[in-house]
């Protein structure tokens, strides 16, 4: 071909309407022990307008019931087709058993669970490479169980941690904003959010630290649990008081990229 001659146009790709009744997802993760299994089931709902044209988004309407019990709901846009991913997406669970959760807690923080109920408010916008995503969790009456001999659990105090974030109901409030580029190898929003129990090094408290200002250079991301509504509907009903702490994380490491949270 000359090297005058045009490219041809790329493969133009439109699915008007893809519908989801019935469906089923089933995960297994076997590099935790015990191996971690799970099922997203009753799966139903659409997307429409699906296209590879860059200026278009398909509309996202799912539901479905994790474990069978957890209500799940994601809304919004997405463009999976086109060279630049598009996803603008609002994604909520409601009255997650944490219990089965204990593999990971197990590895990661040294106990197993022995209860709790977990609702999450996500909210994930991806353009030009970058992520920005809010992360919301309500942490009900999250109990912990026996202690597990892990060589990857954390040594921070966490039963410490817990009982500070704690309201006088027995519920953590969290929110978590994270950003970074996709782009980056060594961005991990799973290494910021554990941080969230990391105590502050001069004071070994749950409290913001001098590092805690987000437009210094240096600044640890600050989280803060916050008062008010809970994520979803509490199961008994009420709201979480007006007691709350806030948590100072780290001046993050050459580990952690260029991500950051506000």
């Amino acid at each position: 071909m000359p090297a005058d001659t045009p490219a041809p146009p790329p493969f133009a790709t439109n699915i008007g309407n893809l519908t989801i009744s019935g469906g089923r997802l089933d995960f297994e993760d076997r590099q935790v022990t015990p191996a971690y299994g799970n099922s997203l089931g009753d799966l139903h709902g659409s997307i429409t307008n699906l296209s590879s044209m860059t200026e278009s988004s398909a509309q996202v309407e799912l539901a479905g019931k994790l474990d069978q019990l957890a209500p799940m709901q994601v809304t919004g846009r997405i463009n999976p087709l086109r060279r630049d991913l598009l996803v603008d997406l609002k994604v909520d669970f409601h009255d997650i058993n944490l219990s089965p959760l204990s593999p990971y807690s197990g590895k990661f923080i040294g106990y197993k669970i022995d209860k709790g109920k977990l609702n999450l408010d996500l909210k994930y916008n991806i353009a030009g490479r970058k992520l920005d995503s809010q992360n919301k969790a309500f942490i009900d009456q999250l109990t912990l169980g026996d202690k597990v001999d892990s060589p990857e659990a954390t040594n921070l105090p966490v039963n410490l941690a817990l009982a500070l974030l704690r309201d006088r109901q027995g519920g953590i409030n969290l929110d978590v904003p994270v950003y970074g580029s996709l782009d980056d190898p060594d961005f991990s929003v799973g290494r910021i959010v554990i941080k969230v129990l990391q105590p502050d090094r001069q004071g070994g408290d749950l409290t913001a630290g001098p590092a805690g200002r987000p437009d210094s250079p240096r600044a640890g991301p600050a989280v803060h649990p916050l008062p008010g509504r809970p994520v979803g509907d509490h199961p008994r009903g009420r709201r979480p008081t007006g007691h709350h702490r806030k948590c100072a994380l780290p001046a993050p490491g050459p580990e952690d990229g260029a991500a950051r949270q506000g």
